[in-house]
């Protein structure tokens, strides 16, 4: 999935956007990556509430991976190879509602497999297999071109990797489920407004690197640099998540969401302090390894603050704060470049300055969370 995600969001649909619509591409750029993203959002809610219903019966979430794979892989193709902007705008909504089928159920499988006291380091794992996906996905789309090939390759590891998890899935137990609505606590509204406030920076980032590299190292053929910059980034961000897996287990989960998150935040100061290529390699590599032991540790965060036995309406809920981050982002960052007037050189080291400042506000929100929720001791107490 996340192959999809490292070579459709970090290159691909910059890339396309510039190509079918170059007057104006930021601008475009923002607007439909907000319309997918709304879509994502609705079609990952009722996903979840129905692959819960499906648990509640003591059946796994596989058929929710193999309809959202089976509706993506034709949207890719599609959106690889639309020849005008219309096409294209109505292939990344259907790309967004195929793959969301899929990305909800799947984040609820720790939980369904899980126990609360090895969720860190499972969660560590998975976060750093996604960060190894989007590389592969860089690779993929910076290596091949934009097209039926590059389409056909994602395509081939989507269905490959489904094969294998959803295999697996049928060889391990699964943890008993006991029917339970899904409140809505303060820990889990906190934990919902700093994910989502976290990850506006963080889209942000993905959003206007291809134009950090375009506009503002001045490279004209951006994206071999561009698909760079994702792997170093997803690279560091697999060791950053393996790193973040013991530590989320035994000690204050907020205390390694901030610790990452900071790290993050200096990868930025790197981008927009020094301005050069070689500097941005440094920058992707300190900041990935942030953004990956962030996302290990609140995701092991929300393996506990959300009700386990809803997880899959949960983790839709949940989810929205990355998809609204989606939406909220390229909206956010416009408005502020076309209010301040700045020169195309500027306009993406000022997104990744207003990406660092939403990800400080989303540091300190956390900190809401009940310190009794975060550590070990009580989710093992509770278990």
């Amino acid at each position: 999935m996340q192959s999809i995600w490292g070579a459709v969001l970090g290159i691909g649909l910059q890339a396309r956007t510039i190509a079918l619509h170059p007057n104006g591409a930021l601008l475009a750029f923002g607007q439909i990556a907000a319309a997918g993203a709304l879509a994502a959002g609705l079609t990952q809610v009722v996903t979840g509430v129905l692959a819960d219903r499906r648990r509640a019966r003591g059946l796994d979430r596989r058929p929710y991976l193999v309809l959202g794979i089976t509706a993506a892989v034709p949207a890719l193709f599609w959106f690889y190879g639309a020849g005008d902007f219309g096409h294209f705008a109505a292939s990344v909504i259907a790309l967004q509602i195929g793959m969301n089928l899929a990305v909800g159920p799947y984040q609820a499988l720790i939980p369904d497999y899980f126990t609360p006291d090895r969720t860190g380091r499972a969660a560590s794992w998975m976060a750093a297999v996604q960060s190894l996906g989007n590389a592969c996905g860089a690779i993929a789309a910076t290596v091949l071109a934009q097209g039926t090939r590059l389409a056909g390759t994602l395509s081939a590891l989507l269905i490959a990797s489904a094969i294998v998890t959803t295999a697996h899935m049928r060889a391990i137990p699964l943890l008993p489920f006991r029917t339970q609505a899904m409140p809505a606590t303060r820990a889990a509204i906190d934990l919902f407004i700093s994910r989502g406030i976290l990850n506006v920076g963080f889209f942000t980032v993905v959003g206007y690197m291809y134009f950090y590299v375009h506009d503002t190292l001045h490279v004209a053929n951006a994206t071999p640099v561009t698909g760079t910059l994702v792997l170093v980034f997803t690279a560091a961000g697999a060791l950053g998540a393996i790193l973040a897996g013991k530590p989320s287990d035994r000690f204050d989960r907020r205390v390694v969401v901030n610790a990452g998150a900071s790290v993050f935040v200096a990868g930025l100061l790197i981008f927009v302090c020094l301005q050069s290529r070689g500097a941005a390699y440094a920058g992707a590599g300190v900041g990935g390894a942030g953004w990956g032991a962030f996302i290990a540790s609140d995701w092991a965060l929300g393996c506990v603050v959300l009700p386990r036995n809803a997880m899959g309406a949960a983790m839709g809920v949940w989810n929205l704060a990355v998809i609204g981050a989606q939406i909220v982002a390229p909206v956010l960052t416009s408005a502020l470049v076309v209010t301040l007037h700045v020169s195309h050189a500027w306009q993406a080291p000022i997104a990744f300055v207003l990406a660092g400042c939403e990800a400080l506000a989303g540091m300190v929100w956390i900190w809401r969370i009940p310190r009794s929720l975060a550590t070990v001791s009580h989710e093992t107490e509770r278990e």
